[in-house]
């Protein structure tokens, strides 16, 4: 692991049968200057706020300072196949799927001062409707 000469992130949490928390805390001891976090208790592999949270921090710092010169940028967003995934994973997997990219997006919009300009869905079958709990 000393040939890892790059800022890395290892991220673990307790409860993951694949990558115990120990692993990851160890991984992250062998990595020069490796930072470790770990995130609320939970399986492998979850995309949850916390890891999001964990990584954004991580890779985007602290909010930028504000100027009189502004940077825009527009992000557009696809999830590639998501007829054909909404039909493999069913209505309630999917929706939590959605659920947690939106609330990605709505983070980085919230951080950044942005804007939601459109919200389509599924261009094939028209606008998605708003989640109704």
């Amino acid at each position: 692991m000393q040939t890892v000469r790059t800022p890395t992130l290892v991220l673990g949490r307790r409860g993951d049968e694949v990558a115990p928390v120990e692993a990851a805390a160890a991984l992250a001891a062998a990595i020069p200057d490796a930072e470790f976090r770990e995130l609320p208790p939970g399986p492998h592999g979850l995309f949850d706020d916390a890891m999001a949270s964990a990584i954004l921090d991580f890779v985007c710092g602290a909010s930028p300072e504000t100027s009189e010169r502004v940077l825009s940028t527009v992000m557009f967003t696809d999830i590639v196949s998501s007829t054909e995934l909404l039909s493999a994973q069913g209505d309630a997997h999917w929706r939590h799927e959605l659920d947690a990219h939106d609330r990605l997006v709505d983070r980085l919009l919230s951080k950044y001062g942005g804007q939601r300009a459109k919200h389509t869905g599924d261009g094939r079958r028209g606008p998605r409707q708003p989640h109704r709990a």
